[in-house]
């Protein structure tokens, strides 16, 4: 009977051992560079409508990329502000 317990919690923990592998990912990433865009993009979903937020940002070593961040954080960005973010925090910051 145990068996189909520990059958049943299997998919549950992988779920949960690939989301935080995926946070831990986030975390560990480090870069700076500059803002050359912002975006916001409501997106609509079955249980209703999400709004995304976007920074596209030109690191120093070439790379551009867009980055998702919370509107808090999206609030303190312009084009052309400098961004840092660190290893081992969640969200970047404006560089000073």
């Amino acid at each position: 009977m145990w068996i189909f317990l520990v059958l049943g919690l299997l998919p549950i923990a992988l779920l949960l051992w690939l989301f935080a592998g995926q946070v831990n990912q986030q975390v560990d990433s480090h870069f700076a560079g500059e803002v050359i865009a912002l975006s916001v993009q409501p997106v609509t979903l079955t249980t209703g409508m999400r709004t995304d937020y976007l920074l596209t940002i030109r690191a120093d070593d070439g790379r551009q990329f867009t980055l998702p961040v919370k509107d808090d954080v999206y609030a303190l960005f312009s084009v052309g502000d400098r961004i840092v973010k660190q290893a081992g925090t969640r969200w970047p910051r404006k560089a000073a």
